[in-house]
């Protein structure tokens, strides 16, 4: 299966990499992240995804146009990690 397939528009969208400044663009980004975390892991078969090890896969990393999503992004409140945390308590 082509990465294309695999995964929305937004993962070839190079600002998507970055965390976006405004609060509202934010929260839409990190949903959009999540969605695709959620995604990515229902098809793998995983039930659990260590993010320090992830951070260099397809799923954050991609290759086609040479964007990796930062740390800093993957770490923290208001961060992928605490929104994936924040849908497991639920």
């Amino acid at each position: 299966m082509s990465e294309s397939a695999e995964f929305p528009w937004q993962h070839s969208f190079p600002p998507f990499y970055t965390l976006q400044p405004n609060l509202d663009s934010r929260k839409k980004q990190l949903e959009a992240w999540r969605s695709i975390i959620l995604d990515y892991c229902q098809r793998k078969g995983l039930t659990s995804l260590d993010l320090r090890e992830a951070s260099n896969s397809e799923l954050f990393n991609n290759t086609a146009i040479q964007r990796r999503l930062s740390d800093e992004a993957l770490q923290g409140k208001n961060r992928i990690n605490y929104i994936i945390n924040k849908h497991a308590a639920h």
